[in-house]
């Protein structure tokens, strides 16, 4: 949970990520349907992430957003952060212009 002024720590769990893992944080926006269960909506996103590729992030990341949207569209707000353990950040490649 990413969160601060919390009087107490909540439960939680540890996992070793390793470099070129791929972490992904997001707010309940992202997957709470009405009417659906919680579990229903993270199924939709992990089958998402096992469906993507995370070559890009940034596709990866519109991957998650196109595939956990409802038809209807969202009711709630949404964030979703994606990054990858040990890799450095890609710029984009820019054209130098020509040599001096």
């Amino acid at each position: 949970m990413l969160a601060g002024g919390l009087e107490a720590a909540p439960a939680g769990s540890r996992h070793q990520l390793s470099p070129g893992d791929v972490c992904v944080f997001m707010t309940d926006g992202l997957v709470e349907r009405p009417g659906e269960d919680l579990s229903e909506s993270l199924s939709r996103l992990a089958e998402a992430a096992r469906s993507g590729t995370t070559d890009d992030l940034e596709a990866f990341a519109d991957h998650l957003l196109e595939a956990t949207t409802p038809a209807g569209g969202r009711r709630d707000d949404c964030c979703l952060l994606a990054f990858r353990i040990g890799s450095p950040a890609r710029s984009p490649r820019r054209d130098p212009g020509p040599s001096r």
